[in-house]
């Protein structure tokens, strides 16, 4: 089911609206940066169209989940990226499914630490919709993973 490029913001009244913050301290440059598979666009600019594989905690290691997403917003000073998602199992619990990350140096540190944060928005169609703990697991295992495989 493909959703529009809509902020959730001005969707319908009747959903409910969450909003998940997840803050983690990597071991690499606030500068780095890493790609999943490009599906449409140049991969670094508005309107870029990427597809994720992803396992989630708590399910067998070979069952893989797709998302497909697109950069709504980028800012490049700020070193922070908005996604919209597109398509995917996501979007079979949520309405809608916005992530913000953005990568700050960690202050008072060398250039090799920072500060990763995510936040993860969505609409849910009522109160009873699961809290996101899986996806929130998986973007601190992602920024954890992350910083040991890039370099400081």
């Amino acid at each position: 089911m493909a959703q529009s490029s809509e902020s959730i913001e001005s969707r319908v009244a009747s959903t409910v609206l969450e909003s998940h913050p997840v803050e983690v301290e990597v071991m690499c440059s606030a500068d780095n940066s890493t790609s999943v598979e490009l599906l449409e666009g140049d991969g670094k600019s508005v309107g870029t169209v990427r597809l994720w594989k992803y396992a989630l905690p708590g399910h067998p290691a070979d069952e893989i989940f797709t998302v497909k997403e697109t950069i709504a917003k980028m800012d490049d000073e700020n070193r922070s990226l908005t996604l919209n998602v597109l398509e995917g199992c996501v979007l079979k619990t949520y309405e809608g499914f916005i992530v913000t990350v953005s990568v700050t140096p960690k202050e008072g540190a060398e250039d090799s630490e920072c500060i990763v944060r995510w936040i993860l928005d969505l609409e849910k169609e009522h109160e009873d919709v699961p809290h996101p703990h899986l996806y929130m697991e998986l973007v601190d295992f992602i920024s954890k993973e992350l910083g040991s495989l890039l370099p400081n």
